[in-house]
């Protein structure tokens, strides 16, 4: 006759479930040899995501976790101020998204309504931050937006308490840029109580793109471990038929299209009919990891389009950090 009994184990975040380990001891438990025993997994059911993104530009955040990631939104709240790139939300994500406008109106109250959290992630301007700009405010000119920094930090805090006093998991992510002075990554190191980690775009795509990313998404800080792998796309392999790379890696793609000129010899990016030309519009949204035509919406101009572009992050590089969710978080197929 045989004895069964369950070991029951709490999963790592304990609201979404736990696992089940029912063990039979069978007559053989009598005899010299080890008892026989058998194991039951009982499947944790996951939590479908709700996702605030601050500073949120044309949704790369949005992009990634339901096209590449695949997890089932709940709601997807975004914080944004520039109507060309909500033109762009609106033109891809229609009913997708729920606006909450300018970062500096979010109060307590918008807070507390807006129910749980589990993602909070964004970068704000890098403008007055970066070395680029040598007249830059930094984080604690209340008029310069380097001091939005704070507002991020304030709404991640009240998330993360909100979310720890439930026993609820709770995840974040900020980035900017990693030309800043030593100073102000530190003050928001301090702020954010974390280091941040040092990511280059080279890693996924053949383009050089270098920003910081704070956050407790699992396993960021094996990114900077793999700093010296470089992908082994080439850049032909993003240029239409006819147009020759004239460089393996182009450098960072920035709000100004000149700045396409390589560091060596001043060559642009691509030849075509013999003629040294820029990377075109749809060339740079698949660069940053966009189908073609991404932001082509409302009769935004090509510079305008670019420029969003260039504000914005690599779809490969915040896929590859956010990935680890796609394990906590409920995905569309299930």
């Amino acid at each position: 006759m045989g004895i069964s009994f369950s070991l029951c184990i709490s999963h790592p975040f304990n609201d979404v479930g736990k696992l089940e380990f029912p063990f039979q001891v069978t007559s053989q438990s009598m005899s010299p040899r080890a008892p026989e025993l058998t194991f039951q997994v009982v499947p944790i059911k996951k939590r479908r995501i709700r996702v605030l993104s601050l500073f949120d530009g044309i949704s790369t955040a949005l992009y990634v976790l339901e096209e590449k990631l695949n997890l089932d939104i709940d709601i997807f709240f975004s914080s944004e101020i520039d109507q060309k790139a909500i033109r762009i939300q609106r033109e891809r994500w229609d009913g997708k998204i729920v606006q909450l406008g300018d970062v500096k109106k979010i109060d307590q109250t918008l807070l507390h309504s807006l129910g749980r959290i589990d993602l909070v992630l964004g970068g704000s301007p890098c403008d007055e931050l970066s070395l680029v700009n040598w007249r830059g405010r930094g984080l604690n000119d209340p008029e310069s937006s380097g001091h939005l920094f704070y507002n991020f930090k304030t709404i991640k805090e009240f998330f993360e308490k909100r979310m720890n006093g439930q026993g609820l998991p709770f995840f974040w992510l900020f980035e900017n840029t990693n030309k800043m002075r030593c100073s102000v990554k530190e003050e928001i190191s301090k702020h954010l109580q974390v280091h941040p980690v040092l990511i280059c775009a080279s890693q996924f795509l053949p383009m050089l793109r270098m920003r910081y990313f704070w956050g407790n998404i699992p396993n960021m800080e094996n990114f900077e471990k793999r700093m010296n792998c470089k992908s082994s796309l080439h850049l032909s392999c993003f240029l239409k038929p006819g147009r020759l790379a004239n460089l393996d890696v182009t450098k960072t793609i920035t709000t100004n299209v000149s700045n396409q000129f390589s560091r060596k010899g001043n060559t642009l990016p691509v030849t075509m009919n013999g003629k040294e030309t820029p990377l075109t519009l749809n060339e740079v949204e698949l660069l940053f990891g966009f189908p073609e035509h991404y932001t082509d919406a409302s009769n935004l101009s090509v510079r305008e389009r670019y420029s969003l572009l260039a504000k914005g992050w690599c779809v490969p590089v915040v896929a590859s950090v956010l990935g680890p969710l796609a394990e906590i978080f409920k995905v569309k197929e299930e």
